[in-house]
Formats: structure tokens, C-alpha cells, sequence
């Protein structure tokens, strides 16, 4: 029975048959249920929850996740309740339950792990937690810790596990207008010139011919990548957009990974949704650059990055060619490819080099990656193992 009802029918009672025991153990209850109501609310507000964890992680690992529970007040609490919500991917069962007492100023806590074999973007929470009256009759007072967000970076694999080739167009050719020069690839040596550096001066050549010998580098020219992911549902086959859509996913980020590696600059964009842009909107579009927090940037976008597009891709391409520098290499990840041709075409008459990666196994990719190439793109036809196939479920 609820307290308050109860307490009702015992001044009743107490009220027609005007016995003084009544009385008493009605004024009992009643000040025993209302200092237990104050005292778990007072307590309740007192207590403190701090969740440890990071806000991201590589796909496979075990992420850890450490509750700490802090009572600040002077008041014990006899029982507390904790019930923390997990994304359902990462953990199993979905629900995290911990049963405690906490004394004043006594710190308690738990961990768990995620298991983070799914690339997305998640939220942790809200911790949930209850306690009730020192006579556990009124129901329980609840409360509400915060959320704290996760993002699981896509599975990098090594691109020959694609099924793409081993040696990739990506790196420096060697080219007599240079642009550049590259000090890791010395053609030979020359007599010295008046304005050389001298740490180009070659000091064993110099010693041997008795003057002074700078290095001919090889003129080379950068190959500047511009990855463009494209997520449109309507360029996938029905029926395995889930599974193509993460293999083209898990293909952007080794590829930025392997640009990385060889310390090549790429750029990133993608027509898929963002749930951290404003209204679900596209992520952002990464620039032209090199280094660990480039690629990093990248792996944050890409496992952010939701399989449904934000816009149409035809749209999204015409405002990313836009911004291209010249000769860079154009790189389209899809899944058919049966729109490509066109844009193929047009980036090939503005003077770049096209490369397209089509993911959609289950399509005829022969005819399709015919056409392309007649249209002047390199075609990757990327396969995965069934392992492979099983992880992206």
C-alpha cells in the first residue's frame, strides 16, 4: 500500500475511534515517512557521478569505462541504484546494474568495457540513479548523470587485403619539369655553385676530387590525393547497402592511412550524414594537408560519418571539383559506378588523374569498370574477404 494512503487510513481510523494509540503510531509514521523523503532527496541531490572514458577509439579494441559514485553530503544513503545505458553494438546486455550503500564523504564506482567492433558514433548514458525511503514503501527518487559521446574509427586494413594492388599509384614520379626536388633521392654530384646550401654539399665526393661537390637531387612532383566518398543509397545495390556502404568506408580510411604512411598530402569529403553537423548535415570537408593529425581528422570524419547521403552525389561533386588543386589525383569511392563515366570524363579534361574504387561486389563490376576505364579512370574493383563480410555486420 502506498505510505501516504496508508497514513490517511490510520488518522481516519485513529479519528472515529479516538484511541490514543492510534494517535501515536500515526504521528510515528507520519514523521518517520516524512524525514525519510527529506533525507533520501537531500541525500540524492548530494551525490556526485563521474564517468572516465575517452571520446574515441580504434575499431576492435576494448574500450574501458570507470563510474566513480561520490557522496558530498553528511547524510548516508542506505541504498543506491545505478543503471547505466550502453549503445547496444558495443554492449551486451544493453544495461549496466550496480547496487550500493554509500556512507557521508565515501567515494564507490565500477567499470566495464565496450566491445567496439562497430564504426559510428555513439552515446553512453544516461546513468540513471534511484533510491527510495528508509521504509522502501513511497516508490523510488531517481536522477539522471550525463551522456558522453564515443566515436569508433573505421577498420584500417591493408589495402591487398581489398583486393587492390599492391603498389598503388600513390608517391612521387619522377618528372625533368619538377616541381619539387627530393632530398631523399640524390641523382649525382655537381661542382659547387656560388648560393648552394651546404647542407646539400656532397663532403665525400668534395674530399675526393679536392673541391668542394654539391648533390643533383632527382626532380620529382608530389602526388596530391582528393578522396571523395560517395554514400547515395541509390548507387548500391538494394538488399546490401549496409554491408557495401562500411566496405567503402573501411576502403577511404585505409587508403588516407596509406597516403599517410608514404607521407602523400590528401584531402577528404563525403555526401554522407553527419550527427554532429548542425541538423544532421554533411561532415566536414578536410583540406589538402599531410601529417598524424590530418589523418586522425580524417578517421574522426569517417567514423562519424553515417551510410545515407546528406545530399546527391552529383550535386556534392560538382561543388568539390570546384576546389581541386590542378593535377591532383581524383579518387571516387562508390559502389556500382554506373553514374561515373560523365564526371570521369570531365575531370580527365581538366587535367586530372581519376581513380575509381567500386565497392558494390554483388553487381556486374566488369562491364561497369570497363566503361570507366574507356573514359580514362584507373579502376579498383574492391573485394573482401568473408571476414571481412561478417565484421561490417
Amino acid at each position: 500500500m502506498d505510505m501516504g494512503l496508508f497514513i490517511v487510513v490510520l488518522f481516519i481510523v485513529a479519528a472515529l475511534m479516538r484511541v490514543d494509540f492510534f494517535f501515536y503510531v500515526l504521528y510515528v509514521f507520519f514523521g518517520v515517512y516524512l524525514l525519510s523523503r527529506l533525507w533520501v532527496r537531500r541525500g540524492l541531490a548530494q551525490v556526485r557521478v563521474e564517468r572516465s572514458m575517452e571520446g574515441r577509439c580504434f575499431w576492435g579494441e576494448r574500450h574501458r569505462v570507470e563510474i566513480e559514485v561520490v557522496n558530498d553530503g553528511w547524510l548516508p544513503l542506505p541504498w543506491l541504484h545505478l543503471q547505466e545505458r550502453l549503445p547496444q553494438p558495443l554492449g551486451f546486455p544493453p544495461v549496466r546494474n550496480r547496487a550500493l550503500s554509500l556512507m557521508p564523504r565515501e567515494k564507490a564506482g565500477f567499470s566495464y568495457e565496450l566491445d567496439c567492433r562497430r564504426r559510428g558514433y555513439y552515446e553512453v548514458g544516461p546513468l540513471v540513479l534511484s533510491s527510495g525511503d528508509l521504509l522502501a514503501a513511497d516508490g523510488e527518487l531517481s536522477a539522471e548523470a550525463g551522456i558522453s559521446s564515443l566515436v569508433v574509427y573505421p577498420r584500417l586494413v591493408a589495402l591487398e587485403d581489398l583486393g587492390l594492388p599492391s603498389r598503388s599509384p600513390f608517391g612521387t614520379i619522377r618528372r625533368p619539369d619538377a616541381i619539387h626536388r627530393d632530398p631523399t633521392r640524390v641523382g649525382g654530384v655537381r661542382d659547387y655553385r656560388p648560393g648552394d646550401s651546404l647542407r646539400h654539399i656532397h663532403w665525400r665526393a668534395s674530399a675526393a676530387q679536392a673541391k668542394l661537390q654539391t648533390k643533383v637531387f632527382d626532380p620529382v612532383i608530389s602526388l596530391d590525393t582528393a578522396i571523395l566518398l560517395d554514400l547515395e543509397r541509390a548507387h548500391y545495390q538494394a538488399g546490401y547497402v549496409a554491408i557495401t556502404a562500411e566496405l567503402a568506408v573501411t576502403t577511404a580510411a585505409s587508403i588516407a592511412s596509406r597516403l599517410h604512411t608514404q607521407r602523400q598530402p590528401f584531402s577528404l569529403a563525403s555526401n554522407g550524414c553527419d550527427p554532429l553537423a548542425e541538423d544532421g548535415g554533411p561532415g566536414p570537408t578536410l583540406g589538402m594537408r599531410t601529417g598524424q593529425a590530418h589523418l586522425m581528422a580524417a578517421l574522426e570524419v569517417l567514423g562519424r560519418v553515417e551510410t545515407q547521403e546528406w545530399e546527391p552525389f552529383d550535386s556534392f561533386f560538382q561543388r568539390q571539383v570546384l576546389g581541386l588543386p590542378w593535377g591532383c589525383t581524383v579518387l571516387i569511392i562508390s559502389g556500382t559506378g554506373e553514374s561515373l563515366p560523365a564526371k570521369v570524363l570531365q575531370l580527365r579534361r581538366s587535367g586530372f588523374r581519376v581513380v575509381t574504387a567500386l565497392v558494390d561486389y554483388h553487381v556486374d563490376l566488369e562491364r561497369h569498370g570497363q566503361v570507366l576505364e574507356q573514359a580514362g579512370a584507373t579502376v579498383w574493383k574492391v573485394r573482401q574477404s568473408q571476414e571481412l563480410a561478417r565484421m561490417a555486420l
